[in-house]
């Protein structure tokens, strides 16, 4: 079960409910301790993408924009070979080969990197090629 409170602009709090069905990617839903049901149906389930859209409307944001699972660019794994650019301490390009020490993640600007041995800073993941 997921449980989340969110303060909105007028200073409301909405809280939100989600019980998975078991074994499944649906979700029973309620808002403010009311359970959301299609029209003629006792208990309703809904898609995460379904979830996704109550849960902004009810809380009046613009969601159009948002993807549950974004998927990076280049699918690799923890442990892969790979030649990457760098930077040293001057900002100068260089190339090393090294591994991935972690899974493809979004940073904060919406960019995809990935960290490798070897180097302080993860790298973009436009910047590596798999041996």
């Amino acid at each position: 079960m997921i449980r989340i409170s969110v303060k909105t602009d007028n200073s409301a709090t909405r809280k939100i409910k989600l019980s998975p069905v078991a074994e499944s990617d649906m979700y029973r839903v309620e808002i403010d301790r009311q359970r959301i049901n299609k029209p003629g149906q006792r208990e309703s389930v809904y898609s995460r993408e379904d979830v996704l859209g109550m849960v902004c409307d009810a809380l009046g944001w613009d969601c159009d924009h948002l993807t549950l699972d974004p998927v990076p660019p280049l699918r690799i794994k923890k442990g892969t070979r790979v030649t990457a650019k760098a930077y040293d301490e001057n900002l100068f390009p260089r190339r090393v080969r090294t591994s991935t020490v972690s899974l493809p993640f979004l940073d904060l600007r919406g960019v995809w990197r990935v960290f490798v041995l070897g180097e302080d800073q993860p790298v973009r993941l436009d910047e590596i090629k798999p041996e």
